[in-house]
Formats: structure tokens, sequence, C-alpha cells
């Protein structure tokens, strides 16, 4: 029993400490974006930043749900916003490639709400995510639900976005922007490789597994800076 409480205070302490200090500088990042101009550009990086800071408030919410249906969709809205937040950063790169002309307000809707309709796919998958005491109240998915987030989320979001971002490598014809770009590059694969990471840990359920990839989470403060540099304070 004395082994159990401080796995869970542990799991508390991570939470609120860790992932939720990291959702408040992603909310601090939003704001410098929406402060400097609220051009199509930065409201869609924006986007990427609130839907990640607001996927850490739920979560610290469903930390203390014990009523396994709740703990359940909290959880669902919780990565559903983690992954919701890519396709924002695939929206702003297609609108610097292209141009606000071409890819007008409506394809953004498109696209966006095209990837919305996918993850919510993740809802129908039978017994997807279990949270209950045989799991501790932690997160455990099935392969089925972990084999559809990876193919949607890489398919639709992931795989554009890294084509798109270096075909604007090319097209920069200074070092200067080179640079910055390599730098936002390095911030987004950094989210991905987090994002990935967790996916996985929840449907091995191991407890080392997910100390490996909770831990490497602070790198997602670094991932934050590099992509605000890298694109929202330089272009």
């Amino acid at each position: 029993m004395l082994i159990q409480i401080t796995i869970n205070l542990a799991r508390v302490l991570q939470v609120f400490i860790e992932q939720f200090g990291m959702g408040l500088f992603y909310l601090y990042m939003a704001i410098l974006l929406l402060k400097r101009s609220r051009d199509r550009l930065n409201i869609l990086m924006s986007g990427f930043f609130l839907n990640v800071f607001i996927g850490t408030v739920v979560n610290v919410i469903y930390v203390f749900i014990v009523i396994e249906s709740l703990a359940i969709i909290l959880n669902f809205i919780t990565y559903f916003l983690f992954c919701f937040a890519q396709v924002f950063l695939l929206g702003a790169n297609i609108l610097l490639l292209k141009s606000e002309k071409t890819f007008n307000s409506k394809l953004q809707v498109l696209l966006i709400s095209g990837f919305a309709c996918l993850l919510l796919g993740l809802l129908f998958i039978p017994n997807g995510i279990q949270i209950n005491e045989s799991t501790n109240y932690i997160p455990a998915w099935n392969l089925t639900f972990l084999i559809y987030a990876l193919i949607t989320t890489i398919g639709y979001s992931i795989i554009p976005n890294l084509y798109v971002s270096a075909l604007l490598y090319k097209r920069f014809k200074t070092k200067e922007l080179k640079r910055k770009w390599s730098y936002y590059v390095l911030g987004i694969l950094l989210y991905y490789i987090e994002w990935c990471g967790v996916s996985i840990s929840n449907y091995l359920n191991d407890p080392m597994i997910r100390l490996i990839w909770n831990t490497f989470a602070l790198s997602l403060i670094i991932s934050a800076y590099l992509i605000y540099y890298g694109i929202g304070k330089s272009l």
C-alpha cells in the first residue's frame, strides 16, 4: 500500500510540475505569437501551442478521476489535442510554401477539420483505452488503437509536414534563414518523437518505459522554443 501511494504521489507531482509546467510554457509561446501579430500564419502557429496547453490542463484533471468512463473520455481528449495540434504546424508550413491566396481560409479549415474527423475515429475502437483499478488508473491502449493513431497522424500530418519543411528549406536563400529553419525542424522532430514514444508506451504499459518517456517529455520545452525561434519569431 505504501509503494502504491508513493507511485501515485510521484505521478501527481510529475503531472503538475513537469507536464503542466510545460503546458504553461506553450501557452506563453502562443501569447507571444498573438501579441506579435494576428495574421493567418501566427494564428495557425498559436493553434499548435494552445492545443498542447489545453491538453496538459485536461491531463491534470483526469489524474484525480477514478470513474472509469470519465477518465477514458478525458484521456481521449488529452491525446486528441496532442495529435490535433500537429495539423496546425502543417497548415502554417503550407501557408509559407504557397500563399494566403492559394491556401485560403476554406482550404485551411478543410485541412484541419479533415484531420479532426480522422482522429475522432479513435472513439469507435472497442476497448481502445482502458483506465481502471487493474491499470492503476493509468491509460493502457490496445494494439488497434495504437496502430490507428500512428497511421492516421504520421500519414496525415507528420510525413506531409516534413516534406513541406524540406521544400521550404530549399527555397530559402540566406544561410540565416536556413539555420533558423533547421532549428524549427529540430523542434517539430522532438515533438514527434515524444508523441510517438508516449503513444507506444501507453500500449506497452510498462512502468520503466513510461518513466523514460515521461523524463524525455522535458525536451518539449526545448521543442516549443525551437519552433517559436525558427518560425514564429523569425518569419
